[in-house]
């Protein structure tokens, strides 16, 4: 129940950013016993406190029955909803309210989403997002990646950064996540660009596969709207961009998404029209990427909210995001489905862990324990083979390693020695001694590891770990 009881009491929304927001209020006042009802309705179309109900007379006790906020634009506008009293402000409600969507408060029921707004009916299997809980990360594990400069790289498992200029970053997986999570990326800046040239840029990424999203229809009549979701959190408030990206980089739409408050974790949706024109892949390559931009060149933006012919990454205008040693972004909670409805605030978009891991090694696997990092000295999970031999010479020794979930293609299959990390080596017991190595059949299922040995011994091993990258 929302009651207004004072000459001072109000209620009032603050959009943060322009739009298209039409407001309607009804309520009942109570004056000694005698109810009479009330309505108003309201247009906003800029970013500002605006009052939606006024204060009762004096003597009168204004119950607030309903409130319908409808975002009639096609951009997400974050809405906060509060009570006034004349002296203290109380925040009610905050949502980004999508395009088209709306915003509802009926009395003893409270806030929801209208019908045809947020859906508020998800199944994470329907997520084109593997790992959106940033869960997995099989490469780096929790272990911080330094010093990226002038280089597009993967962090965690599907999700991978791209920077270029001055500006360098640190990107790691770390516990903080908003709630019903675990984990998130960050992405910090260690060294600052303040001075923005045509082809600087500074961005997080995730990468779907074509043939996940081949069902959207891209590059055709029918091609299906999708509506995306994210939590993100950063030190520098203001308005940041984030886009859709085809394989060619030739086809791009970027929007704008508002960080009200700085180091607090804010939900964000946005719905993109379906590109009815250009290439999108439907094969094993990337089929589109996701790009939150923290910083862009003029090279890299282009006009808010429409499909671009180029690599418009960032709407023109966008916040440098890099400027300061302090500022940092951090994305958790993607989810991106076809239609036009995001995923409420409040649900939780991942999978369960070992089926997150299970998608993700479909990109990238390796021999080693999960917690163990690519190259480091450990011997659970290595590959074993030998040969007694009773007598014999010089001899070729191959052993299988077998994919527990197919590639997406053959991957870059990467051997090291468990003994001591070196790379293209396998450690052989005769002689304890790493030694040269080879590959042959590698395949989307498995690859075989090949290693000579000499002389006539009674018995050799050999050891090694492997790594298999087949990542978009």
């Amino acid at each position: 129940m929302l009651i207004l009881s004072s000459t001072t009491d109000a209620l009032q929304v603050i959009t943060a950013a322009s739009g298209t927001i039409n407001v309607h209020c009804s309520w009942m006042d109570n004056t000694s016993g005698t109810v009479t009802p009330g309505r108003t309705n309201t247009a906003i179309s800029t970013a500002a406190t605006t009052s939606i109900v006024a204060p009762p007379a004096a003597a009168t006790q204004r119950n607030i029955k309903t409130i319908h906020i409808a975002n009639a634009g096609s951009s997400a506008v974050d809405i906060t909803v509060q009570h006034t009293d004349g002296t203290i402000v109380s925040q009610l409600h905050k949502v980004t309210l999508a395009g088209g969507t709306t915003l509802q408060y009926i009395d003893e029921v409270g806030f929801t989403t209208a019908s045809g707004g947020i859906s508020t009916s998800f199944s994470p299997a329907t997520n084109l997002i593997i790992n959106s809980g940033m869960e997995v990360s099989q490469e780096s594990i929790a272990n911080a990646i330094n010093s990226i400069s002038n280089l597009n790289r993967y962090t965690i498992d599907m999700f991978g950064v791209h920077v270029l200029g001055s500006v360098v970053i640190t990107a790691q997986q770390i516990i903080d996540a908003p709630a019903g999570y675990k984990n998130s990326l960050k992405v910090s800046v260690t060294t600052a660009d303040t001075s923005i040239a045509a082809g600087d840029k500074a961005l997080i990424y995730a990468v779907v596969e074509g043939y996940r999203c081949a069902r959207l229809g891209f590059g055709a009549a029918g091609a299906q709207n999708i509506a995306l979701g994210f939590w993100v959190k950063a030190n520098r408030t203001g308005t940041y961009s984030a886009s859709i990206e085809n394989f060619n980089v030739n086809r791009c739409y970027p929007f704008n998404f508002s960080v009200n408050s700085s180091a607090t974790w804010e939900y964000k949706t946005a719905t993109i029209p379906g590109d009815v024109t250009g290439t999108w892949r439907i094969d094993n390559a990337a089929g589109l990427y996701i790009n939150w931009v923290m910083m862009a060149g003029t090279t890299f933006t282009g006009s808010a909210n429409s499909w671009n012919p180029a690599r418009t990454e960032a709407v023109t205008g966008t916040l440098n995001g890099v400027a300061a040693t302090t500022d940092y972004m951090q994305i958790c909670g993607v989810s991106l489905i076809p239609g036009t409805n995001p995923v409420a605030q409040g649900t939780i978009v991942t999978r369960n862990f070992d089926e997150e891991l299970v998608l993700c090694r479909r990109y990238y696997e390796k021999s080693y324990n999960y917690l163990v990092a690519p190259q480091a000295l450990s011997t659970p999970g290595e590959l074993e083979w030998g040969l007694s031999l009773n007598s014999g010479t010089n001899a070729e020794m191959t052993a299988p390693a077998r994919f527990s979930v197919h590639k997406r293609a053959a991957p870059a299959f990467s051997v090291y020695s468990p003994n001591t990390g070196a790379a293209s080596k396998v450690w052989e017991s005769l002689s304890n001694t790493d030694v040269p190595m080879s590959v042959g059949n590698l395949g989307e299922s498995g690859s075989e590891i090949q290693a000579a040995i000499g002389g006539s011994p009674a018995s050799v091993y050999f050891n090694a770990h492997w790594v298999a990258d087949a990542r978009l």
